[in-house]
């Protein structure tokens, strides 16, 4: 084994004690971690403490020592503290919960409910969390004149101790009552539905008349639906269905007249389960009183118009509504 003698030179950095073995081509300073080349003419055995040329890859002045000693040092305080600070953190609750709140999702909890016709909707909000969440309120961004497809936010301010992620939530408007607009949106059993209950409203008005000591016989024909849309906001109703028919009466010498006779139902909607509102009690004969006319029983319900001219014209000269859809 090789006699390796050790040689020792001073650092330019730090000041400390660099070793070098006696057959390697440079230094290391063990304290600050500087390194050092070795550039040396000499024959390994006549080297020596005493001249040595030093190529340093970085040099470190030495007024710059003090500074970066004393920045080390405020490194190491700096340190020590925040180390007592999060240990004061971590040992009380309270604090720790302010500066490290817990994240939770308060929606899967909270209730939005919708209610009224689409259109003119509203919408409550109801927080169904228990315990510290219990006292939260939560608010919608807007709970009026919504409609199917809206899109409404809830937000709450999250109690101490807690973060709310996310933040907000948004829900879709759904569920609103939608009004009638177009024939076509009648299934054929609600259809049916409605042609029955108008025959029969124009069967009895008949009926009354027959019972009333005017004996007639009568035929109706089934003419078609017409719809009519509200056309402006000071409108009674939302929308007016008419289920029209051509009914034939004879009295008992002959004599025959036709008449065009509706039964007409307002506010015709659908509720948000499919379901199809129509309120038959408002259901009502349209026109003027004919029985006094043509020597009916004047105090039966014969109404109607003497022609489809006439009937159109008058549904069609209102203001407040207007013809938006119509099967024959």
């Amino acid at each position: 084994m090789a006699n390796v003698r050790l040689v020792s030179l001073k650092c330019p950095a730090c000041g400390g004690q660099m070793e070098l073995a006696e057959d390697a081509r440079s230094a290391r300073c063990p304290f600050c971690g500087h390194t050092a080349l070795i550039d040396s003419a000499e024959p390994k055995e006549q080297r020596t403490v005493v001249e040595r040329t030093v190529v340093e890859r970085t040099v470190v002045p030495q007024s710059a020592q003090p500074a970066a000693k004393k920045r080390s040092r405020k490194w190491i305080g700096f340190l020590i503290a925040a180390a007592g600070i999060l240990l004061v953190i971590l040992a009380n609750r309270e604090l720790r919960s302010r500066i490290f709140p817990q994240a939770v999702d308060p929606y899967d909890a909270v209730t939005v409910t919708f209610y009224g016709v689409s259109g003119e909707g509203h919408a409550r909000v109801e927080n169904g969390n228990g315990g510290k969440l219990g006292s939260v309120r939560f608010s919608l961004d807007r709970d009026s004149n919504l409609k199917n497809g809206d899109t409404v936010t809830v937000s709450g301010k999250a109690p101490e101790g807690y973060r709310f992620d996310p933040a907000q939530k948004e829900y879709t408007v759904t569920g609103l009552t939608e009004v009638l607009g177009a024939i076509e949106q009648l299934t054929d059993a609600e259809r049916e539905e409605l042609h029955a209950y108008t025959a029969e409203k124009i069967d009895n008005s008949w009926r009354d008349v027959d019972s009333a000591g005017v004996p007639v016989t009568w035929e109706r024909e089934r003419k078609g639906l017409i719809l009519l849309g509200a056309a402006t906001p000071d409108a009674r109703h939302k929308n007016l269905l008419y289920d029209v028919y051509c009914t034939t009466v004879t009295k008992t010498d002959g004599e025959q007249r036709t008449f065009w006779q509706a039964v007409c139902y307002p506010d015709v909607m659908r509720r948000g389960s499919g379901e199809l509102m129509v309120d038959l009690t408002r259901a009502s004969l349209e026109s003027w009183n004919l029985g006094y006319f043509y020597g009916y029983a004047a105090s039966s319900a014969v109404y109607g118009w003497e022609t489809e001219a006439e009937m159109r014209s008058e549904l069609g000269s209102s203001q407040n509504y207007t013809i938006v859809s119509e099967e024959k």
